[in-house]
């Protein structure tokens, strides 16, 4: 039997370990590769808004809330300002009245005449 050099034997195990590493290096990517598809695939089957399209809808949200409060304030100023022309002309508010009775009617048509005779 070949006696084996010491430099020998320390070349074959960096050899094993190189190769060892290489191995657990590709193996690393295949297993971060299956588990990115395997995320991909159930992030697809539970129908999720993609963040582009979320971000643009949460901006639009925030824009008409915006306005909204605005023209809240504009209507409110409106109202106050209404209210106060319609108080300082002295207008006053009538209320329509009440349809009467067909009874109430008559005795009020009968009282009429009687006064007019």
């Amino acid at each position: 039997m070949r006696k084996l050099s010491k430099e020998h034997v320390l070349d074959n195990i960096a050899g094993i370990a190189g190769g060892t590493v290489g191995f657990l290096n590709s193996s690393k990517e295949k297993i971060k590769e299956e588990i990115k598809q395997r995320i991909d695939e159930k992030i697809m089957q539970m129908d999720l808004v993609p963040r582009q399209d979320f971000e643009s809808l949460e901006t639009l949200v925030k824009t008409l809330r915006e306005d909204q409060l605005k023209m809240r304030a504009e209507l409110d100023s409106l109202q106050k300002n209404a209210g106060k022309t319609t108080g300082k002309a002295g207008t006053k508010k009538t209320s329509a009245k009440k349809p009467s009775s067909p009874a109430k009617t008559a005795t009020n048509k009968k009282t009429n005449a009687k006064k007019g005779s």
